[in-house]
């Protein structure tokens, strides 16, 4: 279970973010178009390559910072407030999708489940255990072609 953790953390911290906040992008009315986070800002030692252990503490810090109350757990008022959901009824349906034990809230381990771990690895394009820059720009333009297929 914890290796599910650790490799599912690109998605929660990078490409999903649900709930996790706010970015320079989301500032500017950018929400939603994709990684909201730069490779820089997810490198915390600065090495050049992100390593599992760095996206889930960058991860867990961001879904404390978002949960207002600290009890754990991110409730429906605590998911609007981050901006993340427009709407109760958005809010609703994030919690109806990833609330695995049905207590109305979620948990880091609840979004981190939802998420599964395969896009670490996807994103991980030679298997070298760490996502390079190059790696990461590759996964964001893969991403964007993705949501504009989508829209069209």
């Amino acid at each position: 279970m914890n290796n599910l953790v650790l490799m599912s953390t690109l998605s929660l911290a990078i490409l999903l973010g649900d709930a996790l906040g706010h970015t320079a992008e989301a500032s500017e009315g950018k929400a939603g178009k994709g990684p909201r986070h730069s490779f820089s800002e997810l490198d915390a030692n600065s090495d050049g390559q992100l390593t599992k252990e760095e996206l889930e503490n960058h991860a867990q810090a961001r879904f404390e910072e978002s949960d207002s109350n600290g009890d754990g757990a991110l409730s429906r008022d605590e998911l609007i407030a981050r901006g993340k959901s427009k709407s109760e009824q958005r809010a609703n349906k994030i919690i109806e999708r990833i609330d695995s034990n049905g207590d109305g809230a979620i948990t880091f381990a609840e979004m981190q489940e939802a998420r599964g771990g395969r896009l670490f690895e996807k994103a991980d394009a030679n298997g070298d255990g760490a996502i390079s820059e190059e790696e990461f720009a590759e996964m964001k333009a893969n991403r964007k072609a993705r949501r504009s297929n989508k829209s069209d």
